[in-house]
């Protein structure tokens, strides 16, 4: 397999890594007081890093410069998670930068034709 066969491959296992992080830093976050401190900080670094080693992988399956710009979705993650976890508050700056780190993915991600978006080996 190459990176031409499998770009679908690299764009799933980024995808993974950037909830794997954004679940590793939400056990951080909750390590920082109770009784379960401690195991919310082991947590937090195994799932950061399983992420890690999931972004090593993506990398194999696909162009850093359109895979690395997808771990930001990891953003839209911790917006989430720390709404339903955390009471965290969404606010409209918020969710205009949510629209604009989508916009960023897609226009990273868009073929254009005068372009060459293969990946030469």
């Amino acid at each position: 397999m190459n990176k031409k066969e499998t770009p679908a491959v690299g764009v799933m296992i980024i995808l993974i890594s950037a909830v794997m992080t954004c679940c590793g830093q939400l056990c951080w976050k909750l390590s920082g007081s109770g009784a379960h401190a401690l195991l919310f900080l082991l947590a937090g670094f195994a799932l950061y890093g399983i992420g890690a080693l999931a972004m090593i992988v993506a990398f194999k399956f696909g162009d850093v410069s359109r895979l690395h710009p997808m771990l930001s979705l990891g953003y839209i993650g911790s917006l989430f998670l720390g709404y339903f976890f955390l009471d965290e508050s969404v606010t409209a700056r918020k969710i205009i930068g949510i629209v604009f780190i989508f916009a960023g993915l897609v226009l990273l991600n868009l073929k254009n034709g005068g372009e060459n978006n293969e990946t030469t080996d």
